[in-house]
């Protein structure tokens, strides 16, 4: 696949490559044609080939994993984030959706990253192509959040409820 560097269509603003103090390097054109839809999405975003390399990666996700697109295009999924975002569980989903094209919903991983500890629920599907080699969509929804807070909830009812026990024992 050959590369060439994407021409400077986004603003600062929606953090685009001038926001990001680079051109930014993309597959020639828009060859899968859903290069717009992937930037209007808020959650991270890859698109892979047959061969689970990436061919693009949106903004969203460039922010969550602080994994500069330009440098993700081409790359094997596995190796983002030093490997540590695709566990081998999620690998082999990847390689189900790539081959027979198998979707997938909600696979949990976690992982430690540049950014941080990150929980993400990963989804997986395949979009459709005529005669091009095919291509797969992956999803990462961010739940890092919202896990945290179901913890710091649950800790809380529960010191609630020791409370709750030991005013009812002392009356």
């Amino acid at each position: 696949m050959r590369y060439v560097p994407r021409p400077e269509t986004s603003s600062p603003a929606r953090g685009g490559p001038k926001g990001r103090g680079g051109e930014g390097v993309h597959p020639v054109g828009d060859s899968w044609g859903g290069r717009g839809l992937l930037e209007a999405m808020r959650h991270p975003l890859l698109v892979l080939d047959g061969g689970l390399r990436i061919v693009e990666a949106n903004g969203a996700f460039e922010r969550a994993f602080a994994s500069p697109v330009a440098l993700l295009c081409g790359s094997p999924v596995q190796d983002v984030g030093g490997g540590r975002l695709v566990p081998d569980g999620l690998l082999e989903r990847l390689e189900r959706l790539a081959g027979e094209g198998h979707e997938f919903d909600s696979y949990a991983i976690e992982a430690e990253l540049p950014v941080g500890r990150r929980m993400s629920l990963v989804e997986g599907r395949k979009l459709p192509r005529a005669g091009d080699m095919p291509l797969s969509l992956v999803g990462f929804d961010d739940v890092t959040v919202r896990r945290r807070a179901d913890i710091v909830l649950r800790e809380s009812e529960e010191r609630f409820r020791s409370a709750f026990d030991f005013a009812a024992i002392g009356m």
